[in-house]
C-alpha cells in the first residue's frame, strides 16, 4: 500500500499543506485549541492488522508530550491503544478490513481525530508480475502470474504512454496504424479485505513486419479477416502445422509466411510447418499477403495458436484401490510420470463430475449406490501439453436396507366384515414405503392402504400382504405377511 502523508513537520511548508486541502480535505484532521500545537497523523503503512504511524505538529520544535492514541470502531467505544512521547506508535491486532476512526489525546490538548477511516488489508501470499506477450501479429496479451489468492483483474491499455479510451480487456488487437508505437498495460487487482495493487507492464513495441512481398508496407496493407487462414495440427514441437491459403479470387497472387510472436521466421513459407524446440512458448501465426488484379494489397492472418513444449509420454491409466460399498474410501493410483509435472483429481459418477470431490481419495456415499464411478487425473507441466486420463469404469453395487423391521397384524380373526390393518413397523431413514395387498398372491386393485375390509369376494380366497421399502441405490426390500384362507 503506498504511504499516505496526511501531515507536515515544520510551518515552513504550511502554505502548501493548506492549499492541498482543496483537494483532498478528508485526508486531514485539524485540532482545535491553541495554534502552536495542532497536530495530524501520518499512516506509514497499514496492513496484515498491523498500522505504523507517526504524529506531526505543527510548531517548529514541538515538546516531548506524552500522547494516547486511540481507535474507535463505527459502533464500538473508543479504546486506548497505545501511549507514546516521540510521536510513532504500532497498533496491532487490528482486523483486515475493518473501519476504524483514529484520535489522540495529550496533556496540552483536548482529542483530534483523523477525518478518514483507518482500514488495514492483507497482503497477498503470491503477487504476480505483469508481463505482455505479442501473441500475434496484431495482438498484444496480458499475463498476470501467479496470485495467491486469486483477485479480480481490471486493466488500462496505454499507447505511447497515454491510456487508450475504452480498451479495458486483457486482450489489445492492433490496426496498421499502431506499428512502431509502445504500449503498456496497467493492471489493478480488488479481492475482499487484500490490499489493492496497480502495476505496471515493460514496454512492448509493436513493429512492422519484414514480408519482402510487400511494397510500401506502411500505405499499402488494408486488413481483411474474411476467409482467414486456418491452422490444424497438434501445437507441440516436432508435430508438422498445416495452414490454408484463406479464400481468394482467381487471379489473386498469393505470398505467405510463419510468423513466432508476431515476427517473422523468414522467407515466404510453405503451408506446412514443423514446429522446432525454439518455438516452445511462442505463438505462431500464418500471413497471407494477396496481391489483386488492380495491384492493391491484401493482408489476411490466421488466429494465433500457442505452442507447447512437447506431449507427454503415454503412462498407464489410473487404477483404483479400496473396497466398492458404502462408507469406504477409494484411493486413485497414479503411475509415475515425468519430473516436475503437477496433477488435479476429478471423480466422476455417471459421467459427471462430483463436485467437491477433487483429491486422489474418495469416501463413497449414498449417491453412488447402483452407479458407475471413475477416477480422472489430469497431468500439467510446463510447455507441455495436458493429459487427462481416467481409471476403468467402476459399479458401485446397490446397497440392503437394514434393519428391516417386523410387519404385524391387528388381529388374529378373518372373516368377510372384518377390517384388518397393518402396523409397519418404523423403516431406516429416506426409506418409501409401498403397501399391497393380496388375494390368491395377486395383488387387489386400489388396495394400498394400511386397512383392508374381507368382502364376499374374499371368501374361499388366500389373503396376504406386503410391505415394500424402497431407498435410491438399495435394493427393495420386502416383508410378506400372511393372513390365511377366508372361510
Amino acid at each position: 500500500m503506498k504511504k499516505r502523508f496526511l501531515g507536515i513537520r515544520s510551518l515552513s511548508i504550511l502554505a502548501a499543506l493548506i492549499a492541498g486541502f482543496a483537494t483532498a480535505p478528508s485526508d486531514v484532521a485539524v485540532g482545535g485549541g491553541t495554534w502552536p500545537h495542532k497536530f495530524y497523523f501520518i499512516v506509514d503503512s497499514a496492513r496484515d492488522g498491523v498500522a505504523e504511524i507517526s504524529i506531526v505538529y505543527l510548531d517548529y520544535s514541538p515538546v516531548e508530550l506524552i500522547t494516547d492514541v486511540y481507535l474507535q470502531t463505527s459502533n464500538g467505544p473508543r479504546i486506548k491503544y497505545c501511549t507514546t512521547t516521540t510521536g510513532k506508535c504500532t497498533l496491532q491486532g487490528l482486523v483486515d478490513g475493518k473501519s476504524y476512526t483514529l484520535s489522540a489525546d495529550n496533556s496540552l490538548e483536548s482529542p483530534r481525530f483523523y477525518a478518514k477511516p483507518l482500514v488495514t488489508h492483507t497482503t497477498y501470499k503470491n503477487s504476480g508480475e505483469i508481463t505482455l506477450v505479442q501473441t500475434g501479429l496484431f495482438t498484444l496479451e496480458t499475463f498476470t502470474g501467479q496470485w495467491s489468492p486469486k483477485p479480480t483483474f481490471s486493466y488500462k491499455w496505454l499507447k505511447n504512454g497515454q491510456e487508450i479510451p475504452e480498451e479495458t480487456q486483457k486482450t489489445l488487437f492492433l490496426d496498421q496504424e499502431d506499428f512502431g508505437s509502445s504500449f503498456q498495460v496497467k493492471v489493478s487487482t480488488k479481492f475482499s479485505v487484500y490490499e489493492d495493487q496497480e502495476r505496471l507492464s515493460p514496454v512492448i513495441i509493436q513493429n512492422t513486419p519484414t514480408l519482402p512481398c510487400l511494397a510500401n508496407a506502411d500505405t499499402s496493407i488494408w486488413m481483411n479477416t474474411s476467409g482467414q487462414p486456418k491452422i490444424t495440427g497438434k501445437p507441440v514441437i516436432g508435430e508438422t502445422l498445416k495452414s490454408s491459403s484463406g479464400n481468394w479470387g482467381k487471379d489473386a497472387k498469393l505470398c505467405g509466411y510463419w510468423f513466432s510472436n508476431g515476427k517473422s521466421l523468414g522467407k515466404p513459407g510453405a503451408l506446412a510447418y514443423s514446429a522446432k524446440s525454439s518455438d516452445a512458448g511462442q505463438y505462431l501465426q500464418y500471413v497471407v499477403v494477396g496481391t489483386l488484379k488492380n495491384g492493391s494489397k491484401i493482408l489476411r492472418f490466421s488466429e494465433p495458436i500457442y505452442i507447447l513444449k512437447k506431449s507427454f509420454a503415454s503412462p498407464k491409466a489410473p487404477s483404483l484401490s479400496g473396497t466398492l460399498s458404502l462408507g469406504s474410501k477409494l484411493t486413485g493410483v497414479v503411475p509415475i510420470w515425468e519430473a516436475g509435472t503437477t496433477f488435479t483429481y476429478k471423480w466422476l459418477r455417471n459421467a459427471t463430475a462430483i463436485d467437491t470431490a477433487t483429491k486422489s481419495t474418495y469416501v463413497l456415499t449414498e449417491q453412488e449406490l447402483g452407479s458407475k464411478i471413475v477416477f480422472q487425473v489430469c497431468a500439467s507441466k510446463k510447455d507441455y501439453e495436458t493429459k487427462c486420463l481416467s481409471s476403468p469404469l467402476k459399479s458401485i453395487p446397490r446397497g440392503q436396507i437394514k434393519p428391516v423391521p417386523k410387519v404385524t397384524l391387528s388381529s388374529s380373526t378373518s372373516k368377510v366384515g372384518d377390517t384388518i390393518s397393518i402396523n409397519t413397523g418404523s423403516w431406516p431413514s429416506g426409506v418409501t414405503i409401498a403397501i399391497t395387498w393380496q388375494r390368491d398372491s395377486m395383488p387387489i386393485s386400489q388396495e394400498i392402504g394400511t386397512s383392508y375390509m374381507i368382502s364376499a369376494s374374499d371368501r374361499g380366497h388366500t389373503l396376504s400382504v406386503s410391505v415394500t421399502g424402497s431407498k435410491i441405490g438399495y435394493l427393495n426390500a420386502v416383508v410378506p405377511v400372511s393372513i390365511g384362507k377366508i372361510p
